[in-house]
């Protein structure tokens, strides 16, 4: 989301009101058939970081009330062309804000970025790898680019049942808050791009059944 001068509750319900209007549309489009397949993959990409977005303004209740919410009127409108206007506003709307928000974040992140000095290489004996070393940095984003993966997916395919969804919902937003925490944005929005471009590639079949399931026993 665009940076703005507003309190940050009325930030969070922008954004809770954001994840509705996404949940609705892809309601509105399991049942009336208003996009095409690559439409419905990128309306799935949004909804999974709307909620991200959601729960780190908020809480994990209230942007599951908001996904709740936004379904059930998808479910219960009737399919049209009203609908399929609205469905496809919202997309465009979600479209242009994640660009944004991304071209922010960039611009962001160049104007902070500062080169290191550079300090004459001393030869020490080798150490244990300590958990902030880059090679077991490198481990644990891989973990968790994985596990994003995973939940992209399972939101395009849905395999889990509700509940599942729920739990596995809640380790993927503790994880991406750990990850913000130790990579920083930059890096973790990079692994989140890539995870999503994977998971658009990902077929619903066997396979991708098989993957959720690991990664949500791994996490939960």
């Amino acid at each position: 989301m665009m940076q703005l001068a507003v309190p940050a509750k009325a930030e969070t319900v922008a954004v809770n009101e954001a994840v509705r209007l996404l949940a609705k549309a892809r309601a509105a489009d399991l049942k009336c058939e208003i996009f095409n397949a690559d439409e419905r993959d990128e309306l799935a990409s949004y909804v999974a970081r709307a909620e991200v977005a959601a729960v780190e303004r908020g809480t994990v209740t209230a942007a599951q009330t908001a996904l709740k919410q936004g379904g059930a009127e998808g479910e219960a409108a009737l399919c049209g062309g009203a609908l399929a206007k609205e469905s496809r506003t919202t997309l465009a709307a979600a479209r242009d804000a994640i660009a944004a928000a991304d071209a922010s974040e960039d611009e962001h992140a160049a104007k902070e970025a500062a080169p290191l000095p550079l300090e004459p290489k001393i030869e020490t004996a080798q150490k244990p790898k300590r958990e902030d070393d880059p090679l077991n940095q490198e481990g644990l984003m891989s973990r968790y680019a994985a596990a994003a993966e995973a939940y992209y997916i399972e939101r395009r395919c849905t395999y889990l049942s509700r509940r599942e969804v729920g739990e596995f919902y809640a380790a993927i937003v503790s994880n991406h808050r750990a990850a913000v925490k130790r990579f920083g944005v930059p890096a973790v929005k990079a692994a989140m791009a890539k995870a999503e471009s994977r998971a658009a590639r990902q077929r619903c079949n066997s396979a991708a059944e098989t993957r959720i399931a690991s990664a949500y026993r791994t996490l939960r």
